[in-house]
């Protein structure tokens, strides 16, 4: 007989490569599902844009509502799949600062974009200020001048901006002149 060791890949050998391959594919498919579930909207929660909503009718209602006010009109463009997007929502309804200058000095419409599929050509209307992603907004005046829209994605990191980036970000808009 033979003493030396058979050159090749052993069934133990094998059992092991097979463990290994599994615990790969299903590591993988687990990180897969985390970052679904990240940007996935939790079941049962509110969502911030109502995805049959008429954006050209809540805009006319806004700028009625603007000229009574006196404040200007925030169109605020985004989707409920996206987890920038809910945030920033959450910002208007949190309590904080953000919430009291939006509700001051905005009279606020949220246009349902889907997944850049969705009223594009109110989005042409202003530009196409979702190129760079989403949340994107325009502010208005009350006779729907244009005094400020997002080109560069501006908002569309505003997980990272924090509660004081995202209020300074609308606070800024709030009295900007026309043309500047």
């Amino acid at each position: 007989m033979d003493s030396k060791p058979k050159k090749g890949v052993t069934p133990s050998r094998w059992i092991l490569l097979a463990l290994a391959a599994a615990c790969a594919v299903a590591s993988t498919l687990s990180l897969r599902n985390v970052h679904a579930q990240a940007a996935a909207p939790v079941a049962g929660a509110v969502l911030p844009y109502d995805e049959s909503a008429d954006p050209q009718r809540d805009l006319q209602r806004a700028l009625a509502q603007a000229r009574k006010t006196g404040k200007r009109v925030l169109v605020v463009f985004g989707a409920n799949w996206c987890p920038d997007c809910r945030l920033l929502d959450k910002e208007f309804h949190a309590g904080g600062e953000t919430e009291k200058l939006v509700h001051a000095r905005y009279e606020v419409v949220k246009v349902d974009v889907g997944r850049f599929d969705k009223n594009l050509d109110f989005v042409k209307l202003y530009g196409e200020p979702i190129k760079k992603g989403i949340p994107s907004v325009v502010v208005v005046t009350p006779t729907n001048e244009v005094v400020y829209q997002t080109k560069a994605g501006e908002l569309a990191d505003a997980r990272n901006m924090g509660a004081d980036g995202i209020y300074s970000f609308f606070r800024d808009k709030a009295d900007r002149p026309l043309g500047s």
